[in-house]
């Protein structure tokens, strides 16, 4: 099977009457592009503040000026955000002009910052475009709707790229992201949090802080991104910080020699409304005294041309169906069962295989196990095996060679189908006197239920949604996104959760898994396989027993 660097090929859609130099450039690559998009392209379109402008905003909430936490702080944006965030926490609980922010956002708020992050969400909920729907602005977001790109990095709270791609999935913050595990296609990245969700947005100095601390983590999820795709820079200038930190982390986990490797993947876009048409020139980026990136620098009147050229290039996949195919290529590895959902044909000698649009080289579950025993099962394939009917897997085999693997990886994992099937179980869940298991199992299998609680920094938030919902697991279900659908579900009565009605909706959200309803599929395996007391019982049942 080809890299994935190597596949979709990329062309560029024949008939634009003047080529642009970035048709050329972006033509060199077989991958589409991703965005690094920063707070320009929130300016221009939706009239938000830069970062000055909106700490300045903030500030007038209190009773100090700006200048004053400017000079206490050293000018420092994310020290004045601190210090802004200090002096409005004293009003926002119990001043009259902040009654509809606190209606709002209260049941949202946990943390010492979190009033300050509630008014950043409303004032960014409150932008709107500033331009009408003929202008230049307007024909530059219709072509970055049509651009051809695998996704989005971006630093900005709002919605513009939601908004503007609204079927790729988004993961938001540092810790969904990391957590997870994206396909790098159709998918977009808010690793400074989103409006959305105010206590995931990074903005005071302990924030920056604890992002520094993990950003290591953060740059090598990124740096396949950088390394297989040409990444266009958006939004920034030259010397923001923000796209400096993310570019100087990347490199750093490179040698000086492969540093080198990303010239030309770097395009950054600068707006310069007196340039004369677009110019593109080889520069670099200084990320420290010790190191410089190289970079295509992009200098524009406006982005018609840039936009112009995303839409221009072509694959033979949209990038929702890319992902998708992405996320379940393996399942063709791991079954037998391809009937109904694979069309094959065969490729004779006599076949020009570089007419071949795909191809897949697949192999069945028998020889993928022969080679390289159940130390080949991933997390995915558990979370699909353990909301089938029946297992496919030997569950000693899982119990012994995957889940001390994946379990010691961190992350949930689902382990009481298989300990109840291998008969290491007794009725309540616990194991029995005899059973010897892996040490990390047991240790999971000790947790309980328990294990299944919300995490201390979303309970706040989980017990407000599991009291709106009163105990109803469909209410919760049907009201609720899957984040919170995985945080509260742990909060109902056991008795209260229909497990068919479970099983249906985790099958349907098959896309949140990973990022969002690890807890809430390994709760359900509890439940199923682990404690059976705990088993809702049918409702025929129930009544014969009553």
């Amino acid at each position: 099977m080809p890299k994935a660097a190597d596949a979709p090929t990329v062309s560029v859609r024949p008939g634009a009457r003047k080529r642009n130099p970035l048709d050329a450039h972006l033509a060199k690559y077989k991958s589409v592009p991703f965005l690094l998009v920063g707070s320009g392209l929130s300016r221009r379109y939706l009239g938000l503040d830069d970062w000055e402008g909106l700490l300045r905003r903030l500030a007038g909430l209190t009773s100090k000026s700006f200048e004053e936490f400017r000079s206490l702080a050293d000018n420092d944006f994310p020290t004045i955000a601190t210090l802004i965030s200090d002096e409005l926490v004293k009003a926002w609980w119990s001043d009259p002009a902040f009654s509809d922010s606190r209606a709002r956002y209260e049941e949202k708020i946990t943390r010492r910052h979190g009033p300050l992050k509630a008014e950043v969400s409303r004032i960014i909920a409150l932008a709107a475009p500033t331009f009408d729907g003929r202008s230049v602005k307007a024909r530059e977001l219709k072509l970055l709707r049509a651009a051809t790109i695998d996704g989005v990095i971006t630093t900005n709270y709002d919605r513009l790229m939601e908004d503007t791609f609204p079927t790729f999935h988004v993961f938001v913050g540092q810790d969904e992201l990391l957590l997870a595990d994206p396909q790098e296609v159709g998918e977009i990245y808010k690793i400074h949090g989103s409006a959305s969700d105010p206590e995931s947005i990074v903005l005071t100095r302990e924030d920056y802080d604890e992002y520094k601390a993990r950003n290591a983590y953060l740059a090598a999820k990124l740096l396949t991104i950088f390394v297989e795709h040409p990444v266009v820079i958006l939004g920034y200038g030259l010397g923001d910080p923000d796209v400096i930190g993310i570019v100087a982390e990347i490199a750093r986990l490179m040698t000086r020699a492969n540093v080198g490797s990303l010239r030309g993947r770097l395009v950054f876009v600068q707006w310069n409304p007196e340039a004369k048409g677009m110019q593109l020139v080889e520069t670099a980026m200084v990320v420290d005294q010790q190191l410089s990136v190289p970079i295509i620098s992009v200098t524009v009147p406006d982005f018609l041309g840039v936009f112009a050229s995303l839409s221009r290039t072509v694959r033979k996949f949209p990038a929702r169906s890319l992902r998708r195919i992405k996320e379940y290529i393996h399942d063709l590895v791991l079954t037998t069962d391809l009937q109904g959902r694979l069309y094959a044909e065969s490729i004779d000698v006599d076949v020009d295989v570089s007419k071949v649009d795909v191809v897949l080289g697949i192999g069945v579950q028998q020889h993928l196990i022969a080679r390289l025993g159940y130390k080949a099962l991933e997390r995915d394939d558990l979370f699909k095996d353990v909301l089938a009917d029946e297992s496919q897997y030997d569950s000693a085999a899982v119990v012994n060679d995957t889940l001390p693997r994946l379990l010691s990886g961190g992350g949930r994992t689902p382990v009481f189908r298989y300990l109840r099937s291998a008969g290491y179980l007794t009725a309540d869940g616990n194991l029995r006197p005899n059973a010897v298991v892996p040490d990390a199992v047991g240790r999971r299998v000790r947790l309980g239920i328990t294990d299944y609680g919300p995490p201390p920094s979303m309970a706040p938030r989980a017990h407000y949604v599991a009291s709106q919902v009163g105990n109803d697991l469909k209410r919760l279900l049907a009201e609720y996104q899957p984040w919170d659908v995985s945080t509260a579900i742990g909060l109902l009565p056991p008795e209260r959760i229909d497990l068919r009605v479970l099983r249906r909706y985790l099958l349907d959200h098959q896309g949140d898994w990973h990022a969002s309803l690890p807890r809430a599929i390994c709760y359900f395996d509890y439940l199923m396989y682990g404690n059976l007391a705990l088993r809702r019982r049918p409702r025929r049942a129930a009544a014969a027993t009553a």
